[in-house]
């Protein structure tokens, strides 16, 4: 957003912000506030320094002032959205990028925020409906490519997810996660060989990142018939993902280990209980 050149202050304040100097760049806003309150550009200026200062409420009364005062603007809605993502407030966030696309229908920024909220709720087509319309918007973005594909693969469409995952890897190289879901994408076609190949291709990407992708590919030698290799990449782990020992549990359980796959399967199933937020009911069952 341009700084407002009416007001001094305005860009003293934007010029502290980028020094880091944010409780004098918070300082100004209020200044700015107390002689005309209804200022966006100190608004977001002291929704930026609280943030910074890791006030999430100031930032968050902040940006909802914005947005009263300044409805068709679109950067305090994506704001907004993403500091309520960040104090795991997924709801509030949904409805102020809904909010943001009532206003505006052509906002990308909302249409690719709802579309990854809708992915991690598993609601496949409507991720890809609204990361279908930002690509619209803007053209193809990798990030974007990158969500639409998820969906489109998650949503059974193979060869076209391939198609669009292909693009996504095309236009950023260097990413690892459609890298990952492109080799995900020929896994499940059945394309092994061309699995592998894009596989090494993404532990090259994750190697350097410090991480791994040895669940995904301990799935494609399981799809290859060949258990025994695709545990031995994770049996030795501690370290693993809830997603990670419910694989390693189907393995020892392929292999004839029920003790070691019952034990991988409760673990695996707590970790992504506690990571998703859900508890066993377990009156309501019993009842």
């Amino acid at each position: 957003m341009a700084a407002n050149d009416g007001d001094p202050r305005i860009v003293a304040a934007r010029q502290a912000l980028q020094e880091g100097r944010t409780d004098a760049a918070a300082a100004i806003a209020e200044e700015v506030l107390g002689d005309t309150p209804a200022d966006v550009d100190a608004l977001e200026i002291k929704a930026l320094a609280a943030s910074e200062n890791g006030d999430d409420r100031t930032a968050e009364d902040a940006l909802r002032k914005a947005i009263a005062l300044a409805p068709d603007r679109r950067w305090p809605y994506a704001d907004l959205t993403r500091l309520l993502l960040k104090m795991h407030r997924k709801v509030d966030a949904e409805a102020v990028a809904g909010a943001a696309l009532a206003v505006d229908d052509r906002n990308p920024d909302a249409h690719a925020l709802l579309g990854s909220m809708m992915a991690e709720r598993e609601l496949w087509v409507d991720a890809a409906a609204h990361f279908e319309r930002a690509i619209a918007l803007v053209g193809n973005h990798p990030q974007l490519l990158t969500g639409l594909g998820h969906a489109r693969m998650r949503s059974g469409r193979l060869d076209e997810a391939r198609s669009i995952l292909g693009a996504a890897v095309k236009a950023d190289p260097a990413a690892l996660e459609p890298a990952v879901y492109l080799a995900e994408a020929e896994e499940r076609l059945g394309h092994f060989a061309a699995a592998e190949r894009q596989l090494d291709v993404a532990e090259y990407i994750a190697r350097k990142q410090g991480t791994d992708v040895d669940l995904q590919r301990s799935v494609l030698l399981a799809r290859m018939n060949e258990p025994e290799r695709a545990l031995a990449l994770l049996r030795h782990r501690d370290d693993l993902s809830g997603a990670a020992l419910l694989q390693r549990g189907r393995l020892y359980d392929r292999l004839g280990h029920y003790r070691e796959a019952w034990k991988d399967w409760v673990a695996g199933k707590a970790q992504l209980a506690e990571r998703n937020g859900r508890q066993y009911q377990r009156v309501q069952v019993a009842e």
